[in-house]
């Protein structure tokens, strides 16, 4: 394992270079993840929106709207920040500007705490 500073490149951290193959193996395994948690919520997220609830039930409704926002959250995770993540984890290192970081950052929590709200907001109810 080969260590060099990522400082070169925007002064973020070490950073470690391991063989093709484990680099390969790790990006299909991130891929893999990242695909699993796009592909299992479009279902789900289909199914809601095409069968409508009838106007006169609105607990129905209320629980459509609950279960669409919560597949949302995971969907939105696993659309824009795994990708990003994959990479850092995989080169340690933070490769993008640091304005993006801190947008990571931001909706990396965002989501996560919007998914945890959403399952407590659905055990209450």
């Amino acid at each position: 394992m080969l260590i060099i500073l990522c400082y070169e490149v925007n002064g973020s951290c070490y950073g470690t270079h391991h063989i093709f193959g484990i680099h390969l193996a790790f990006y299909l395994a991130c891929a893999l993840g990242t695909l699993i948690t796009v592909l299992r919520n479009l279902p789900v997220i289909a199914v809601i929106l095409q069968f409508k609830a009838p106007p006169t039930n609105h607990q129905h409704t209320s629980t459509s709207l609950q279960h669409l926002s919560l597949t949302l959250a995971p969907l939105l995770l696993g659309l824009t920040m795994l990708l990003f993540s994959t990479n850092q984890s995989v080169k340690s290192c933070w490769y993008f500007r640091d304005d993006f970081c801190r947008l990571h950052t931001f909706l990396g929590t965002l989501f996560r705490l919007t998914y945890a709200f959403h399952l407590y907001l659905i055990s209450i109810d």
